[in-house]
């Protein structure tokens, strides 16, 4: 059965550019969208809105996560985490990604980089149906040890149409 079409909104979880890795502009150059909607918790994220080639882009300065508020934060491993022990780690802003997944109508792309929260966020959306609503998922599958201990020794399958995103190709 083939999933809703494209609605014309992408989210981007992990928007952050690192030279020549830039998600957005791939995002736009392929899907075309009319909205984007780019996550970071990077603190040199620039947040704002602005037009690219008539796709309006909102990058927020937060996590995308399970729940709202402030979350432990440590660059590189588990975007949003639970237990660090003693390692360091800021605080950062966290939005309920699958809340806004609920809200937005059926057909969303949503890009995935979140360094190993993916291990996390998937098979709570597959648990919710909000994997049913995407017309595809572009993961980038980190690690399983960047999962903070949450790898169950499988990556999760969607109910979407998955590919694998690759930052560097």
């Amino acid at each position: 059965m083939r999933g809703p079409e494209f609605n014309g909104i992408v989210i981007d979880v992990g928007c952050m550019s690192y030279g020549a890795e830039e998600s957005i502009i791939t995002l736009i150059d392929r899907f075309n969208p009319r909205l984007l909607l780019g996550f970071d918790a990077n603190e040199e994220l620039q947040p704002g809105v602005e037009t690219i080639d008539e796709t309006v882009v909102i990058r927020i300065q937060a996590a995308a996560w399970f729940m709202d508020g402030p979350l432990p934060w440590r660059s590189g491993t588990l975007g949003a985490a639970v237990n660090f022990g003693d390692e360091e780690t800021i605080s950062v802003r966290g939005v309920n990604l699958g809340y806004m997944l609920d809200m937005l109508p059926e057909g969303c792309v949503l890009k995935m980089d979140a360094e190993g929260a993916e291990y996390i966020l998937l098979p709570l959306f597959r648990e919710m149906g909000l994997d049913r609503k995407l017309h595809l998922a572009w993961i980038e599958w980190h690690p399983p040890e960047t999962a903070n201990g949450f790898f169950n020794g499988e990556q999760t399958k969607l109910r979407c149409p998955m590919e694998v995103w690759d930052p560097h190709g």
